[in-house]
């Protein structure tokens, strides 16, 4: 065979085939880097969602025995024949309190988490090990490395924290905020960090926090640590944000007897309130008033509260913040990374 037709063979050979529907290349690597954690993440959801499944069962079978005794429950009384309404109460209000006491606090730590062992790692333990170099020295750019370790990263983030924030939204719809016996405003706690689309977009953040963190420090120990104080320093931030994201409403009420304080709607959120004095000075409910002489006088207090109905409005608002935060952490981290030596 001659020089020339060699040449011709190997122009027009088109090498081994690959297997259709296999992943090669760096779809590959990505799979075989991060397939432990993404099976540890699909356990995580199915066993909350099992559990959540299990609890409202129970409060379900238990309003029912409630309704089949004839008990009653209001705000004032609660009527029934004798003390047997008590403990069909305690089967609602004892899975109610798990979530609320247990299971709501281990969620509002999600993206904690997820910046302290799925952002972190993904850049420290490359630089730990050495393997950056053998990564980075190859024909696939920097750039369309991080690309894909860094999307399957965040769509598994994206998708598990939205699995768990909408079946604590169901839980929390369906089984706490309509049950009798159970008190959970929207706003109160941890319950508004773990309801509906601020959940989602405080785990992305805390992917790329992460990830920032990891690529600036390259020591994995350290960066989990910093991680986790510049996620509570965000999340301590953003509570004292909350308050001034949407307008607040403003009410007024007389003083009732034995009672003289501002009382807000029904699920609403008491940003502050206090004493409207005789000359229309107020004065904010915090002692200052006791040795004043017009606060005998008082018979009016004030409220700027939250309505339910800002919990969209304010939702929306922290969300946008926290996802062009993320944004403009991950254009950093791709310009980081293209200049890094």
């Amino acid at each position: 065979m001659s020089v020339a037709s060699l040449i011709e063979q190997v122009a027009t050979d088109e090498g081994p085939k690959l297997r259709p529907g296999r992943l090669h290349g760096l779809a590959w690597l990505v799979w075989r880097q991060n397939r432990f954690l993404l099976w540890v993440v699909l356990a995580g959801v199915v066993a909350v969602g099992c559990w959540l499944w299990y609890e409202h069962s129970a409060v379900v079978a238990a309003t029912e025995r409630i309704h089949q005794a004839g008990c009653s429950y209001d705000s004032d009384t609660w009527a029934a024949s004798g003390q047997s309404c008590w403990p069909l109460l305690e089967d609602v209000v004892n899975p109610t309190g798990a979530f609320t006491g247990e299971l709501q606090p281990a969620l509002a730590a999600v993206p904690a988490l997820v910046g302290m062992f799925v952002g972190v790692p993904l850049f420290s333990q490359e630089f730990e090990r050495g393997t950056h170099r053998l990564l980075w020295s190859q024909s696939v750019s920097r750039t369309r490395w991080l690309a894909f370790r860094f999307g399957a990263a965040a769509a598994l983030v994206l998708v598990a924290s939205t699995a768990l924030a909408a079946l604590a939204s169901w839980f929390w719809h369906t089984d706490v905020h309509t049950e009798l016996g159970a008190f959970d405003p929207p706003f109160q706690g941890v319950t508004y960090l773990v309801l509906g689309i601020v959940p989602v977009a405080t785990a992305l953040f805390g992917l790329v926090l992460g990830v920032l963190v990891g690529l600036l420090v390259r020591r994995t120990l350290p960066a989990v640590g910093i991680t986790a104080a510049l996620m509570l320093a965000v999340e301590c931030g953003m509570y004292q944000l909350r308050p001034y994201l949407y307008p607040q409403v403003y009410g007024v009420q007389p003083i009732r007897p034995n009672f003289d304080t501002f009382m807000q709607p029904t699920d609403a959120w008491l940003v502050s309130n206090g004493m409207i004095l005789p000359n229309g000075t107020k004065v904010a409910n915090d002692g200052a008033c006791i040795n004043q002489r017009g606060c005998r006088q008082v018979s009016q207090v004030y409220g700027y509260y939250h309505p339910v109905s800002h919990f969209w409005p304010i939702q929306l608002i922290e969300s946008g913040i926290l996802l062009c935060l993320t944004a403009a952490v991950v254009a950093f981290v791709f310009h980081r990374v293209r200049r890094v030596a």
